[in-house]
């Protein structure tokens, strides 16, 4: 199953990757939640869920409660896919940091820890302008 399952995530949109991820994340949406999630039109949602089920990466069950609701899941297969796209990620990234330098990497390690701290930083709070006068 490996090469069908290589060649069946290297087919995929980034969009139906995200549409797995989320899916993933929180089994059970139904197709309006999960096009908020895409922000995208419920139409283009039904459609890539139409694409995923047909290739055999996420099923439609019926909500046990609500009669008219469906609730998206990946499959095994699915889920396969997603592990399989991470594992090749994981790999590239790897292979990236060892053709660097030591000091590239220290340099890039700080680079992303001064771009974690600006992002969680509120707006005007490092040049102290958000301070009362």
């Amino acid at each position: 199953m490996g090469v069908g399952r290589a060649g069946a995530a290297l087919r995929l949109s980034p969009q139906q990757l995200r549409a797995l991820r989320a899916l993933q994340a929180a089994p059970g949406l139904n197709l309006t939640a999960l096009a908020e999630r895409l922000d995208t039109g419920l139409p283009t949602a039904s459609r890539l869920c139409d694409r995923l089920e047909a290739a055999g990466l996420l099923e439609r069950e019926s909500h046990p409660r609500k009669r008219r609701e469906v609730q998206l899941r990946p499959t095994a297969q699915g889920l396969r896919v997603l592990e399989d796209v991470a594992g090749r990620r994981v790999h590239a990234l790897v292979a990236v940091l060892e053709a660097m330098e030591p000091a590239e990497r220290l340099a890039l390690a700080r680079g992303l820890a001064a771009f974690l701290t600006a992002q969680n930083t509120p707006p005007g709070a490092a040049d102290g302008s958000s301070r009362s006068r």
